[in-house]
């Protein structure tokens, strides 16, 4: 008897080589390095290995970012799934859980940030903070946060779904570094800058 108890498990896409170099990753379609292929890889085979995280016949839907390091990441972590198992989970590109649009720091590492906007005349009073802040002429807190709440209230309807009609329903999803930081925080109702700066160091 599988456990009905509704589960959402968040997977950050492999290694690419701006995540490699510390470079700020947002639209920019990078794919997966070797390396980070063989990250997801391995993650498949650990979380599925007799199914003692994860039974494939639970898992209802993925949601997962368009990105293709994102992408990528997916077919990497079900590939120990029989061709059966994967064709019954619902696979959703949504758009909303996309990485932050960085704007002006796309392709920036955090330094350069910091000296750019120094020359800009910004941050006199206090450093920069991505998650008080945002991101020059990309996104604020607050827009990233509305289309992160959308994907999540999406994500608990379907739970609440599966749950009246007596069905395991454990729901994955892959996207990015800041957005599932973010997400976590939304989803457990904490604050977002400190929580997330919390949830950044571990």
């Amino acid at each position: 008897m599988p456990s009905l108890t509704p589960r959402c498990i968040i997977v950050r896409h492999g290694q690419t080589e701006w995540s490699k170099s510390g470079q700020y990753t947002g639209l920019t379609d990078l794919p997966l390095t070797p390396y980070g292929e063989g990250q997801m890889l391995r993650t498949g085979e650990s979380v599925f290995r007799n199914n003692q995280f994860l039974n494939p016949d639970n898992i209802t839907y993925i949601f997962t970012s368009p990105r293709l390091r994102a992408r990528q990441t997916v077919d990497l972590v079900l590939k120990p799934l029989s061709d059966e198992q994967r064709a019954k989970i619902r696979v959703v590109v949504d758009d909303d859980l996309r990485e932050w649009e960085y704007g002006d720091y796309e392709g920036m590492l955090t330094r350069e940030i910091i000296e750019l906007r120094k020359s800009r005349g910004l941050d006199k009073e206090r450093p920069w903070n991505i998650w008080r802040d945002g991101c020059e002429n990309g996104e604020t807190t607050q827009q990233i946060g509305l289309r992160l709440s959308r994907v999540i209230a999406r994500i608990q309807n379907l739970h609440h779904k599966h749950q009246s009609e007596g069905r395991a329903s454990d729901i994955m999803v892959f996207a990015h570094g800041h957005a599932l930081r973010y997400f976590a925080a939304i989803w457990f109702g904490l604050g977002v800058q400190k929580k997330c700066e919390t949830i950044e160091e571990i």
